[in-house]
């Protein structure tokens, strides 16, 4: 075969092609680099059998030069650890970028008693990527992972021989890079569930925002029972947009149903500020003005957050359908006080 019978596009010239020494694939070298994470389309004509038979048509296949990931690139975005019987568990990564990445040589791992990462399972083979804003679902079963999330059967899933041991009772999911490097760790413990799911068993915890790290326990919370109470391999059920709309404060959504049965079973407050070391007091009042829930009590803030409210009072039960008012009070470095109130419904089925 000759660089003749091959182009490829956008415009690339071909120096030479030859089949692999293994027989099972072709390699090609061209004039001068490719460009990283742009999609070439590689077309090979004027093909003939082993008994010199000419082949009508094309081949044609997409390639992308992979780009290395840096730290924050890809993210944990939701684990299922306490799955039904028969059912297997899951770890699913996130592109948060708008490039392809590679996953060659990246892993999963748990930490052992000394916090040094433990069990590690490479999950990137050789030329394996994950493209822009895409997700990866890594298990040890992808056809029963299929059949229990039926609204997942078209999600990205990769099917590896065993995953790190990620108890029922809690632990922490690490994610390694091709470097060896602990790039994220994820904390969990069934407590992060739903305060109102009864029964958190095939229930995931997914990621509410990309930009808050996975560390923080408020960033993460119970997929959605209309979503099948998991969504490996596509976007997160509960996921928050990346646009902040609003100075300050923004409730996501405004109106929320604890129970499930319509929407989201919580709210999210975010904040955004315009310096860190703010200290602030985020509380959850009724209408008539008696105290409900305390999201946080004169807490040094970063320059963004979020907090949850499940719908749940001080003593853990469920709050009556209605209005409330979220209270934020916050305290800057110069010892100014800003006070701002915002409106949250809790709904129920009519």
């Amino acid at each position: 075969m000759n660089s003749d019978q091959v182009t490829l596009s956008p415009d690339l010239e071909v120096d030479s092609i030859w089949v692999s020494s293994a027989g099972k694939g072709l390699q090609v070298r061209l004039v001068q680099p490719a460009i990283p994470s742009l999609k070439y389309m590689l077309r090979i004509s004027l093909l003939v059998t082993c008994f010199g038979i000419p082949i009508d048509g094309e081949l044609s296949a997409n390639l992308v030069l992979a780009e290395n990931a840096n730290k924050g690139d890809l993210i944990i975005n939701e684990v299922l650890f306490d799955a039904r019987v028969g059912d297997p568990k899951f770890v699913e990564i996130y592109n948060t970028t708008d490039k392809y990445l590679s996953l060659e040589s990246w892993a999963l791992a748990n930490l052992n008693d000394s916090g040094l990462p433990n069990q590690i399972r490479v999950f990137g083979t050789k030329g394996s990527m994950l493209g822009p804003g895409e997700f990866l679902a890594i298990s040890t079963d992808s056809n029963r992972l299929r059949l229990a999330y039926p609204k997942s059967a078209e999600g990205a899933l990769l099917q590896i021989p065993s995953l790190p041991s990620y108890p029922i009772s809690g632990g922490t999911v690490v994610l390694i890079s091709n470097k060896g490097e602990e790039v994220e760790k994820f904390s969990y413990n069934p407590k992060m569930h739903h305060p109102l799911i009864r029964n958190t068993k095939g229930v995931s915890l997914e990621r509410i925002s990309s930009k808050t790290a996975g560390e923080v326990a408020s960033n993460w919370q119970s997929a959605s029972g209309s979503e099948d109470y998991a969504t490996p391999g596509r976007k997160n059920s509960v996921a928050l947009s990346d646009e902040f709309e609003s100075t300050l404060i923004q409730i996501e959504p405004q109106v929320f149903d604890p129970e499930g049965n319509f929407g989201q079973t919580f709210t999210t407050i975010r904040y955004e500020l315009d310096q860190p070391g703010w200290v602030g007091s985020f509380s959850i009042f009724s209408a008539s003005g008696h105290l409900v829930q305390t999201l946080s009590q004169n807490q040094v803030l970063g320059t963004s957050g979020i907090y949850t409210w499940t719908g749940t009072d001080l003593s853990g039960a469920r709050v009556r359908p209605g209005y409330y008012v979220l209270l934020v009070e916050l305290f800057d470095l110069a010892g100014k006080t800003t006070v701002i109130k915002k409106l949250v419904v809790v709904g129920s089925r009519l």
